[in-house]
């Protein structure tokens, strides 16, 4: 038992609220502090924080963290280091000796540690030392308990702080799955497209760490043919390529032992999570001896998933303390004329001029505060809109504190840039400088070099939108965030502190700096308090909070669908009907399931013309499996379309991107789904410029062609120019890629499920993968799968054209052997491919 009396308590707050004011005086304000840093009182206070890092009090804990860290950013004495560096080994943080090290140079090796303290010290290292695989990793207590719970437990739950290391844990149990004999395939889902490569990359660097390279395979494909998988995996899969996984007849052949659903939280958001939750229970419907592990951030409630699937032998965790001191700074207006406030706890640290009349525009303000106040490390910026992010660096460019590095790799980089979109390209000229902007709608191959550069450290400063919500691994020391919302709405409190975890990372910074521009006290009215939220499903949230807008919905659907803007709001309620009518199907009663003495009447409605809608149902139930969300109604008057057109069908099958009279039928195609899916609401030319770049898109002509499509570069500005670029890819992104891939998947899995029905298999062969190409941006079967592998669409396009092989087993001895100097390419394109084929063999 750990003996602290009050006195102690209050003694360390002091000390804490202290020295982190001196920690932003000298990082943020170059203030002169070492007349402050009282020794003595130092090592009484870590003396404490020592005794309270050993308490299982979680504010105990966070106190000693705190304590430790912040003193380590001032002092540089050996001895004392060595303390707060003993005080982190207590909590299991075992990487902030090599964080000093690099920071501060600091070496263990100059204090010799004797008797019970080198015991102790030894102790929790083979206490907290796990092998994994084929190595042995020194962990921290939570990973320890995880890793531990799922040798004995059938289904995870786990909620943790996002600095914590669950990303580094999922590797290591994932290896150790891997390499069970007899064992499945793994499923990792991930929440978003963007995410895929990243984690991809990450599986496959460690299966090359443990030694084990070439006995499995990562891919993100859903298209499996188990006849062909000669050895075992990870499939690493958004909710609707699972979905896809889950439609494939032979699915429920294949092997499966684990599937991890990462940032689970993302089940209470929108139409794609409720396919989320529809798509795990369809899983575990399939697999059912599959363990189940959910991963969240820092939420109340994680065994609510455990609860809702009806999982078994269980174990959850609610893990709150982080790895990382996060310090909330607050930039207030001051009660001076033109000056802004800094604040720590509620006490003022210092003020800085800021003369807002001269700064009208918000990235006026913001890039003004930025280079005002920082601390020179590296920066992520948190713009509630994607055209902001592009204004900030803007901004901050034509401030002239930002020179040209001559950092080789930000070279490489812009000038591949500008080969690839143009010259007047606005990163081209950022990324020279250490600057950038994330969206997700950025071509896959820009964000994987920004993410790529900011993970090295090479970029001072990314702006950012709430891409860092879904995962998105971008770290740096600081992170700014001025009210900050998502989807025009206030970020909830679960995604303001998922965001905020960014700043500062396991292994990277001594501690984390959340600068809150809290004009208007946004701050202090929604997320002061850090109230750890609990997690709802989306489908249950319709249904209690928006029962009669949703019941409204069923009733008068096509008008509302013409009618609303709020175009998300109409997708959730889409998928949320479609789901109610698969388990009507099912025979699950609707109203004994979801109604209560609120909402009995709108459930009764809702019920009764569920009811209708599936007595008048023609589409067999698998086919509504494969597209739920889909309006039901469509499907049947595109299922009757086929029926009355029986005879000339084959006037319906789409043609190969390549093939003759591909550009005529590609225009009925969409001609019929404006018509039965959007009640014609496109216009001729909107169709028109959906065809032409769709076929260009997956034709694999280079995206500047595809951008810049009737528009020449060289007569226009720099504004206009970059403006372009924004609209085309938002363009390619939300309605080729999305929307009509996902209309055109509906079209050609009714097809082919009429072709099967009527007996004319050999027509369903002839059918291209439409849906594929679109996602993909390629229809030639080596490019496809090369890009399954995960190497980018350039690169894949490029190194096609030098393999003869179409499976992946051949591709991959081939690019074993494949000789990329003797090839004519961009230099970065070709250093990425290198570094992409070399991870793989």
């Amino acid at each position: 038992m750990v003996l602290l009396n009050k006195t102690d308590v209050e003694f360390i707050d002091k000390l804490i609220n202290k020295y982190t004011i001196l920690y932003i005086k000298n990082d943020f304000i170059n203030a002169e502090i070492s007349g402050d840093v009282d020794l003595r009182e130092v090592k009484i206070g870590l003396g404490i924080s020592n005794l309270m890092s050993t308490s299982k009090k979680y504010s105990y804990q966070m106190r000693a963290l705190k304590f430790a860290t912040v003193i380590s950013n001032i002092i540089d004495s050996p001895i004392l280091l060595k303390r707060c560096v003993n005080i982190l080994k207590n909590l299991t943080i075992f990487t902030f000796e090599d964080v000093l090290a690099r920071k501060k140079g600091y070496k263990d090796t100059l204090i010799q540690t004797r008797g019970v303290a080198l015991f102790e010290s030894l102790y929790m290292e083979e206490f907290f030392t796990k092998r994994f695989g084929n190595i042995e990793e020194r962990i921290n207590k939570f990973q320890l308990e995880v890793s531990n719970a799922i040798e004995y437990s059938q289904n995870i739950s786990v909620s943790a702080p996002t600095s914590i290391g669950k990303s580094f844990l999922m590797k290591k149990i994932l290896i150790d799955f891997l390499l069970e004999k007899d064992g499945g395939n793994i499923i990792y889902l991930v929440p978003t497209r963007a995410l895929i490569n990243e984690v991809m990359n990450d599986i496959q660097k460690e299966i090359n760490y443990q030694g084990i390279s070439g006995r499995f395979f990562v891919s993100c494909s859903s298209e499996i043919s188990i006849d062909k998988l000669t050895k075992r995996g990870v499939f690493v899969l958004t909710q609707e390529r699972l979905n896809q996984l889950c439609s494939n007849i032979e699915g429920s052949f294949l092997k499966v032992d684990l599937i991890i659903i990462d940032e689970a939280q993302q089940i209470m958001h929108g139409a794609r999570g409720v396919l989320l939750e529809y798509t795990i229970k369809r899983a575990k419907d399939i697999w059912k001896y599959a363990k189940l592990f959910f991963i969240s951030p820092l939420i109340q409630n994680p065994q609510i998933f455990i609860d809702r699937f009806k999982l078994d032998n269980e174990y959850h965790l609610n893990e709150k303390r982080p790895s990382v001191n996060q310090n909330i700074i607050k930039l207030e207006k001051s009660s001076k004329r033109s000056r802004i406030d800094i604040k720590y706890n509620g006490i003022l640290v210092g003020d800085f001029e800021f003369k807002k009349a001269k700064l009208k525009k918000q990235e006026d303000r913001i890039a003004y505060i930025i280079n005002s106040f920082n601390n020179g490390e590296n920066s992520i910026i948190y713009c509630n809109i994607q055209s902001l992010t592009r204004k900030v660096c803007n901004t901050l460019i034509n401030t002239y504190e930002y020179p040209i590095d001559e950092n080789p790799e930000l070279d490489e980089f812009s000038n591949f840039l500008k080969n690839y979109i143009c010259d007047q390209y606005d990163l081209v000229n950022l990324i020279k400088r250490g600057l950038a902007y994330h969206y997700s709608k950025l071509p896959s191959i820009i964000k994987l070099g920004i993410e790529d550069l900011a993970s090295k450290g090479y970029l001072k400063i990314v702006a950012c939108t709430s891409t860092l919500l879904e995962g998105i691994n971008v770290q740096a020391n600081n992170i700014y965030i001025f009210n900050p919302s998502k989807n025009a709405q206030p970020l909830t409190n679960l995604d303001f502190w998922n965001l905020s975890g960014r700043a500062g990372r396991m292994s990277k910074d001594i501690c984390g700096n959340i600068i809150c521009i809290d004009f208007g006290k946004w701050f202090e009215k929604s997320y002061a308090k850090r109230e750890i939220e609990d997690v709802e499903f989306k489908k249950n949230l319709v249904i209690r909070n928006d029962i009669k807008k949703f019941s409204e919905f069923t009733r008068n659907k096509e008008e509302i669908v013409i009618t609303r803007a709020n175009k998300k709001e109409i997708e959730t309620f889409q998928q949320v009907e479609g789901v109610l009518i698969l388990e009507k199907i099912e025979g699950v009663n609707i109203i004994e399931t979801y109604s209560d003495q609120g909402n009995l009447e709108e459930i009764k409605e809702v019920e009764c013309i569920i009811t209708d809608i599936v007595q008048k149902n023609v589409v067999p139930e698998e086919l509504l499996k494969k597209l739920v969300g889909i309006d039901i109604k469509s499907l049947n008057n595109l299922w009757n379309l086929f029926e009355r057109n029986t005879k000339s069908i084959q006037a319906y099958i789409p043609i190969n991107p390549f093939g003759e009279g591909v550009n005529k039928r590609f225009k009925d195609i969409l001609d019929i789904i404006n018509d039965v899916f959007f009640n014609n609401t496109n216009s001729e030319k909107r169709l028109a410029a959906i065809r032409v770049v769709a076929l260009n898109w997956m034709q694999e002509k280079s995206l500047k062609s595809i951008l810049f499509h009737n528009f020449d570069p060289k007569q226009y500005t720099s504004k206009e120019i970059n403006n372009r670029i924004e609209e085309s890819i938002s363009f390619l992104n939300d309605d080729i890629r999305f929307t009509f891939s996902k209309y055109i998947y509906a079209y050609q899995e009714t097809l082919k499920t009429f072709l099967e029905n009527t007996d004319r298999h050999m027509y369903i062969e002839k059918i291209p993968n439409y849906p594929l190409f679109l996602e993909f941006g390629a229809s030639n079967k080596v490019t496809l799968e090369l890009m399954t592998l995960g190497i980018f669409r350039e690169g894949a396009i490029e190194v096609a054209k030098y393999i003869y092989g179409e499976d992946s087993k051949l591709i991959i001895d081939e690019l074993k052997h494949l000789d990329l100097s003797t090839i004519n390419m961009n230099t970065y394109i070709k250093k990425k491919l290198k570094e992409k084929i070399d991870l793989m063999i």
